[in-house]
């Protein structure tokens, strides 16, 4: 996704990550964490001010805009059913976004079990490990 086309609302792709966007004195911030590398990069009217790897749970960033130091939170919450942006100016909550994962269901546990044994399966006759 390029930086002209962040998104406007919360977002979650497979392929892309997270995305979560809000906005603050007039300037739009998105917070997004990659799928696969897990890379989070904040952009602050499309352009990065942060980014760096991590894989905890929940991070806090540092970051400026309009000339005040704002507090970013982003992470995981509820035992993962949900993730979180919060974005403090001191002890004041100035922004929040948020987006609610439904539960895999039925079809989705079957479907990781089914691709867990294949893996297996070709691990094993293949003995790649």
């Amino acid at each position: 996704m390029s930086k002209t086309e962040l998104p406007a609302e919360p977002k979650v792709s497979w392929r892309s990550g997270v995305y979560l966007p809000v906005v603050y004195k007039g300037h739009q911030i998105v917070v997004q964490n990659a799928a696969w590398n897990s890379r989070e990069t904040i952009y602050v009217d499309d352009e990065v001010v942060h980014t760096a790897k991590s894989w905890n749970w929940v991070t806090d960033n540092r970051i400026t805009v309009a000339g005040d130091e704002l507090d970013v939170k982003f992470g995981y919450i509820y035992k993962m059913s949900a993730i979180n942006l919060e974005i403090r100016h001191g002890d004041q909550l100035v922004a929040e976004s948020s987006y609610s994962f439904r539960g895999l269901g039925w079809s989705g546990v079957v479907t990781l079990a089914l691709i867990g044994a294949l893996i297996g399966f070709l691990i094993s006759h293949y003995e790649i490990i």
